[in-house]
C-alpha cells in the first residue's frame, strides 16, 4: 500500500509538471501567433512584390538568388494563392522557434533558459518583422542556419548517420537559399 501511494504521488507530480509544460508551450505559441497573425494580410511592401512576381508563373520573373526561395514561394502560392505568401516565412519562423528552443536546451541543459529564449524570440519585434517578410533572409535562411547548427551539436554528442543527413540538408538548403549562407 505504501508503494502504491509513493507511485501515485510520483505520477501526480509528473502530470502536474507535464501540465505546466503544456501550458507554457501554449502560452509561448499564443504569443508567437498573436504578434504575427494581425499582420498576415498586409500588402506587399518594397521588394516583397518582386518576390511575389518571381514566384507567380503568370509573371515568371528571374530571381538573382539560388532557386529554393523562389520554389518555396511558388509552392506556397500554388497551394494558398499568391496573396498569402506571408504564410511561408511564418511557417519557417515557427520552425525557427522550435529550433531555438532545442538548441538552447541542448547547449545549456536548462529548460527555463530555453523557454526564456523561445519567449524572447516570440515577442522580439525584429523576429516578428522577419517572420512576416516575403524574402529569404528573414525566416527561411535562419531556419537552415539553425537546422545546420542543431545537427552539428547532435553530431558532437552522437555521430549517427541521421544527423549527418540532417546536417547535409541544412547546408544544402542554406546554399540553395542564398549564397551568403557561408557567412
Amino acid at each position: 500500500m505504501a508503494i502504491g501511494a509513493i507511485i501515485g504521488k510520483k505520477k501526480l507530480r509528473f502530470y502536474k509538471t507535464m501540465n505546466k509544460k503544456v501550458w507554457i508551450f501554449i502560452f509561448i505559441v499564443s504569443l508567437f501567433l498573436a504578434a504575427r497573425l494581425p499582420a498576415i494580410n498586409q500588402i506587399y511592401h518594397q521588394d516583397e512584390y518582386k518576390w511575389a512576381m518571381q514566384a507567380d508563373p503568370a509573371y515568371d520573373y528571374a530571381s538573382p538568388h539560388p532557386p529554393l526561395g523562389k520554389s518555396i514561394f511558388r509552392i506556397t502560392g500554388d497551394i494558398l494563392e499568391f496573396e498569402n505568401l506571408r504564410l511561408a516565412p511564418l511557417l519557417f519562423s515557427f520552425l525557427c522557434l522550435a529550433l531555438i528552443y532545442v538548441i538552447i536546451k541542448k547547449t545549456t541543459q536548462k529548460t527555463r533558459i530555453a523557454v526564456f529564449g523561445a519567449l524572447l524570440f516570440s515577442i522580439n519585434v525584429y523576429s516578428v518583422i522577419a517572420s512576416l517578410q516575403i524574402d529569404i533572409d528573414g525566416a527561411i535562411l535562419p531556419f537552415f542556419i539553425l537546422l545546420s547548427y542543431y545537427a552539428y551539436l547532435q553530431l558532437l554528442t552522437n555521430n549517427k548517420k541521421l544527423w549527418w543527413v540532417i546536417f547535409g540538408i541544412g547546408i544544402a538548403g542554406g546554399f540553395l537559399t542564398k549564397l551568403s549562407f557561408i557567412i
